[in-house]
């Protein structure tokens, strides 16, 4: 095998990752660029890794630099009621920076100031900052953890739009191509494709694609890369086809080269794999796998997409995947959990569920603003004098308070802890009928039967409110 650099042809022994790392890449390679050129490509590699950094996060991928502390990179996204920014995780939400949630002025003089921070070290920074500054502060007390529910976050996804974006398209392509074909990644034909990832010098390689048929592929993982490398004999050209978590689709002309056959690689890559040889799949083929001619208009998919809701529609798809893989992960380490604690009694059980419901109490407070939202959805062309009250009632008190210490408002607290327990008492009488399996634990996390649990206290407690009296049952 070659080990030469494919851009200047000296020694290479960078130990290249084929994948990006940052995306849970886990293989390397020696063979493919030296030091100073597998430093150029940093940058690209980066720019990737950024625009998927929200759907690593919330899948939970851990990159390969990050594998020996399970650490799972931060996305950084905006609150737009506050304005500040905060950093979310599959598993937490954050304020990037400590804030002050409310201030009581003394009539002696001076004040005292709530603050929510992250930890005990970021509070301790913070007002060690502000005393450097010549403010006279100090902590008097420092209070206990908790957890912060965040409204609709905002953020920018690029996801390989840009042009930069898709020069890393172009350069995972051809990286993938050294590995799978050293011979073809040494030829003269493709020096374009080599001064365009590295110098930016041209256009026009890389573009955006519909998916295509898969019959060819391995079984996949959910969430999996598909990564295919080739050579087609019809018309000579060397070609890849990329898809990232199965949602967004490139295609990448390599550049073109004589050839009397047309063969192919097909890479399946697990992003959630600690380790080999879990973390990739290959599979070759003597055909052309995938092969997608470039086009004449390169944005005309993209564009089309956008235009019709394909590209709307793909995310979305993606996005439901995730949340559905989330509970899945839950519902499954809460039967682990009960495995081991087996409660034996009322007491015993509603201890434990307590606990279960309170340390993921956002999954409760995601099938409250559901409920609110199906129920004023489904009622609001209903002129009932009655139904109008309970509308506006539900208008008028929002469940969020960004400037609270948690996120919520006092209508919002009240809300989660009728609905928690509400909760808890339907998954202590499914467990003790012997009906809290898997598929149950996951409907009452977030399907049909928590939101119909949730649906009903909430409803009564703006009934009982509003009317004086609870309708659940007769909703119901």
């Amino acid at each position: 095998m070659e080990r030469t650099c494919i851009i200047c042809g000296v020694a290479a022994n960078s130990r290249e990752h084929v994948f990006p790392a940052a995306l849970g890449g886990r293989r390397t390679n020696k063979g493919i660029y030296c030091d100073t050129h597998n430093g150029d490509y940093s940058e690209l590699a980066n720019i990737i890794a950024n625009q998927m950094r929200f759907f690593n996060s919330q899948i939970g991928v851990v990159g390969d630099h990050q594998k020996s502390t399970g650490e799972v990179k931060p996305v950084l996204l905006i609150d737009p009621a506050t304005k500040a920014e905060m950093w979310l995780t599959n598993t937490s939400t954050a304020y990037a920076e400590p804030r002050i949630v409310s201030a009581t002025s003394h009539s002696k003089g001076g004040s005292t100031i709530e603050i929510a921070a992250n930890s005990p070290e970021q509070l301790e920074a913070y007002v060690a900052e502000l005393q450097k500054k010549g403010l006279n502060v100090r902590i008097e007390s420092k209070g206990t953890p908790g957890i912060y529910y965040p409204g609709t976050l905002e953020g920018r996804l690029d996801l390989g739009g840009t042009y930069t974006g898709l020069r890393a398209i172009a350069y995972i392509a051809q990286t993938f191509l050294a590995h799978a074909f050293p011979e073809l990644a040494r030829l003269p034909e493709l020096a374009p494709i080599k001064e365009y990832t590295l110098n930016n010098s041209g256009k026009d390689f890389a573009w955006w694609l519909n998916p295509y048929d898969e019959e060819h592929d391995p079984q996949r993982k959910r969430f999996s890369h598909r990564v295919i490398v080739g050579h087609n004999a019809d018309d000579n050209v060397i070609y890849a086809r990329i898809s990232l978590f199965g949602a967004f689709h490139y295609g990448v002309n390599l550049g073109v080269a004589a050839t009397v056959s047309s063969r192919s690689v097909v890479f399946v890559i697990d992003p959630l794999a600690k380790h080999p040889p879990q973390d990739l799949q290959k599979t070759e083929y003597d055909i052309a796998v995938g092969y997608s001619p470039k086009p004449k208009n390169l944005t005309k998919y993209l564009g089309d997409s956008i235009k019709n809701g394909e590209a709307k529609a793909s995310v979305d798809a993606l996005m439901r995947s995730i949340q559905d893989f989330q509970r899945e992960n839950l519902a499954k380490k809460w039967l682990q959990e009960l495995e081991e604690t087996k409660p034996t009694d009322q007491e015993t059980a509603n201890l434990f569920f307590k606990r279960l419901v309170s340390v993921e109490s956002g999954w409760v407070l995601r099938l409250i603003r559901h409920s609110r939202r199906n129920f004023s959805q489904a009622m609001s062309n209903f002129e009932n004098g009655d139904i109008a009250k309970i509308l506006r009632y539900y208008s008028e008190n929002d469940e969020l308070d960004p400037y609270s210490s948690d996120g919520l408002s006092d209508y919002g607290r009240m809300l989660l802890e009728i609905s928690s327990a509400a909760l808890v008492r339907k998954l202590i009488d499914d467990f003790f009928n012997g009906e809290l399996d898997q598929d149950r634990m996951e409907m009452l996390l977030n399907g049909g039967q928590g939101l119909h649990t949730v649906c009903r206290v909430v409803l009564d407690e703006a009934t009982l409110k509003v009317l004086g009296y609870a309708i659940s049952d007769e909703v119901y």
